[in-house]
């Protein structure tokens, strides 16, 4: 989550759906300092991932950042349930068993597939910090019923979104590359030592000539299908079923949004709202 008190705006980062990218293009107008940025031990709560946090955790925890949110122009990005899903679980895996899911054969990644979604069903409205990424979309935009944040894009539209956050914050935002990409690797050899380099790239070398390097290198070691897609995650009938079932007003807001995107007077103050 981000908020900017100057200009009054917030952007609310729910997992998988652009987040890191947008935040590297509106980071400096922080006021929290990076507050809401990474996991952290609340008083009351334990462990929280603090840079995704849904509303009803936010309304315990920090009601006056709450009420920014209904004050001031907040912005998210939705994405299609189903194909977060699968990059939801390439992260967890990746960030909280330490596995790159492109490592794994069909037989252990389906596993886990089906390991997941046991823990979803198991999980309370409130998901385990580590299991933060599977948490619903509208947890982290309605709250008993009320739409919070208002200001919400597909992913086909996260330029767009970026344009008017940076009209409201007087300066222009562009885009830039895709960050938390769903690489899928020609060689499993290859998975360790090139997340290694680009993050040694990303810490120490020039941004510049760390994306130049990227847009030559990826090509060469990576398939143009994301590891989602190429791994079979989001074919499996138990994740269709179990997406349908637990995201389905994920998707029906996804739906609405991907509607009224379709249209080509589009305006952000005449959104939908999923029933």
């Amino acid at each position: 989550m981000l908020i900017c008190d100057p200009h009054r705006f917030a952007f609310v980062h729910i997992p998988k759906c652009a987040g890191t990218t947008v935040r590297a293009r509106i980071r400096r107008f922080d006021s929290c300092d990076g507050f809401f940025e990474r996991p952290k031990e609340h008083p009351g709560l334990g462990r929280v991932d603090f840079a995704h946090i849904p509303l009803r955790m936010l309304a315990r925890a920090f009601p006056e950042v709450l009420q920014k949110l209904r004050d001031y122009n907040s912005f998210a990005v939705i994405r299609d349930p189903l194909d977060r899903f699968g990059s939801s679980l390439r992260q967890t895996l990746h960030f909280y068993e330490h596995v790159y899911p492109t490592e794994m054969s069909r037989t252990e990644l389906h596993d886990a597939v089906r390991r997941m979604i046991d823990r979803l069903e198991g999980a309370p409205d409130w998901a385990r910090h580590d299991l933060a990424f599977f948490q619903r979309q509208v947890d982290f935009v309605d709250l008993d019923g009320e739409r919070i944040v208002d200001r919400l894009f597909p992913m086909t539209r996260v330029g767009q979104m970026l344009e008017d956050i940076g009209h409201l914050a007087g300066v222009p935002l562009e885009g830039e590359e895709k960050r938390n990409r769903d690489l899928s690797f020609r060689s499993r050899a290859l998975v360790r030592p090139a997340y290694a380099i680009n993050a040694f790239l990303w810490r120490h070398a020039p941004a510049g000539l760390h994306a130049s390097l990227k847009r030559f290198a990826l090509p060469l070691i990576t398939h143009r299908d994301s590891a989602t897609k190429r791994l079979g995650i989001t074919d499996l009938a138990e994740v269709h079923d179990f997406v349908n079932r637990y995201y389905s007003e994920d998707a029906a807001l996804h739906a609405s949004l991907v509607a009224w995107s379709a249209q080509p007077t589009a305006s952000p103050r005449e959104q939908p709202r999923a029933d």
